[in-house]
């Protein structure tokens, strides 16, 4: 690198002739099933492999901080390749996950060489994965920073799905208070940035605005393939890329199943593995010469269907429902009379987490009646519907909602709720503090969904104060929420007269 460091990188050369050269940069291990199952994918095909550690990272010199080094890392690295004898002059940049933050951080200069790109369960933006919503992602930033710390001591799979010992040791971390104090408490040395991320909250922080590498969105000018899951905790921001890049006139396909973070590359591995290949052999002179598809090909969970569309979110109507009397959802106004309803939150007790967008074993759909049991939640829900209900895009709730004291946070959720009475999540949103609008209501984004809705079925609306340890806790306290100790319950209150509050379904025409 330009400062002197070396970083270890593995070069996979093909038996005779090669088509070109594919790219990755990761801070995981360089051997292990997932590098050497797409190491073995590309290699085996005829290209030219480089796969790199980042600096800090099992060999490579230096001190690994997450995107402090990737903009000036990847562009030394290419100018390395560019002086291999073996290198044509052409490679695909490919990655997942960390991965494809690296891959972000090349685009931010473009170099010539790179001809196209695959980039799945991806993010570019580091302070909306850590404090987008307001409040610090503590499941999530604490695992992560706990695996990272720990990985080189065992495999990075292992640490993710964790055992007993681990559960043991994350659940009190996660319950320790002040938060900032969680990774010296319970993680130990070798991740002291998760500090550096509980504390700064700002994003014009100039620490969040190197990591910000939303300018390579208006910067790549090469063909990308786009994959993602629903129930992915970076769904959002891969969204937006695909999105970005097509207002652009940038070629750019997207795929989106029902997966995790985590089995992208397991249930999802034949579709996704076999998708990767053909863009790489498209754009390198590869075996596949073409690809015959929508730019968009997404599953419909519910039906287990596979879609097709032209651009993403296709067109839509939206739907109405409001929140009314009754714990019921309705498409008639409420009438004006309609009394407020309300819960408690307690930080003491919160609103548990269970399933959802997390990077964790127990992250997806999963049956999740227990939240509608519980005293601090309100639940919603429709008649049995006559008919099936298609979900595809982005759901909003628009809550009269206020809380005593001020301050307190609003979390949604959508759930699928079988004649039996169980439930299985479907999409959620949270916003932190919310300040109200103009018209004095809170709007809560919903995760990106697409979802039939089964007749005889109902939709099912949860809102409460919290998701923990998804997030961290509101703490009902004056001052940093994450550096705080002291809790006090606070009480929450929705506004049902004459329909306000209520949630808009985007309904495919």
């Amino acid at each position: 690198m330009r400062d002197g460091v070396r970083l270890l990188t593995d070069h996979y050369a093909p038996k005779g002739a090669a088509y070109g050269t594919v790219l990755m940069r990761s801070p995981y291990q360089r051997a292990g099933i997932v590098p050497h199952v797409l190491v073995g994918l590309f290699s085996a095909r005829g290209y030219h492999v480089v796969v790199q550690s980042c600096r800090g990272t099992f060999g490579s010199e230096g001190r690994f901080v997450p995107g402090e080094n990737e903009i000036e890392d990847g562009a030394d690295t290419v100018s390395w390749v560019r002086e291999q004898p073996w290198f044509d002059g052409r490679f695909v940049g490919v990655g997942g996950s960390y991965l494809s933050y690296t891959l972000w951080s090349m685009l931010m200069d473009p170099p010539p060489e790179m001809v196209a790109a695959v980039s799945f369960v991806s993010f570019h933006d580091f302070f909306r994965v850590v404090h987008g919503t307001g409040a610090f992602t503590l499941n999530d930033s604490l695992d992560w920073c706990d695996s990272l710390a720990r990985q080189e001591g065992t495999s990075l799979l292992g640490e993710l799905v964790g055992g007993p010992r681990t559960k043991r040791r994350l659940t009190r971390a996660y319950a320790g208070l002040p938060v900032i104090e969680g990774e010296e408490q319970y993680v130990g040395a070798g991740s002291d940035w998760y500090r550096e991320w509980a504390t700064r909250t700002d994003p014009t922080d100039p620490y969040w605005r190197r990591r910000d590498l939303s300018a390579a969105l208006d910067r790549v000018d090469v063909p990308v393939h786009i994959i993602s899951g629903w129930q992915d905790l970076f769904v959002g921001q891969t969204l937006e890329q695909f999105q970005r890049l097509g207002e652009r006139g940038v070629p750019a396909t997207l795929t989106v199943g029902p997966w995790t973070h985590a089995e992208v590359l397991t249930r999802g591995g034949p579709r996704i593995l076999r998708e990767a290949l053909d863009w790489v052999d498209v754009h390198l002179g590869g075996p596949a010469s073409t690809i015959e598809r929508e730019p968009v090909s997404y599953l419909v969970t519910g039906a287990d269907e596979w879609r097709s569309a032209s651009e993403w979110p296709p067109s839509v109507d939206h739907r109405t429902l409001y929140l009314a009397p009754g714990r019921r959802l309705v498409d008639d106004l409420p009438p004006a009379s309609a009394a407020a309803v309300g819960f408690t939150y307690d930080p003491s007790d919160p609103t548990p987490t269970l399933g959802g967008r997390l990077l964790a074993r127990d992250s997806g759909y999963r049956e999740d009646s227990a939240l509608a049991r519980r005293s601090d939640t309100l639940v919603f829900a429709t008649a049995p519907l006559a008919e099936p209900l298609v979900v595809v895009g982005v759901p909003k709730a628009t809550l009269a909602h206020r809380s005593d004291p001020a301050g307190g946070d609003v979390w949604v959720r959508i759930s699928e709720v079988a004649p039996d009475g169980r439930s299985q999540n479907v999409t959620e949103g949270f916003v932190a503090s919310p300040a109200a609008g103009m018209d004095g209501r809170t709007t809560v984004e919903l995760d990106p969904v697409a979802h039939r809705f089964a007749a005889g079925s109902r939709l099912g609306l949860l809102v409460g104060g919290g998701s923990f340890p998804r997030y961290a806790r509101n703490l009902g306290m004056p001052g940093a929420r994450n550096e705080g100790t002291a809790m006090m319950p606070t009480r929450q209150t929705l506004d049902l007269a004459s329909g306000a509050s209520a949630l808009s379904l985007p309904v495919p025409r």
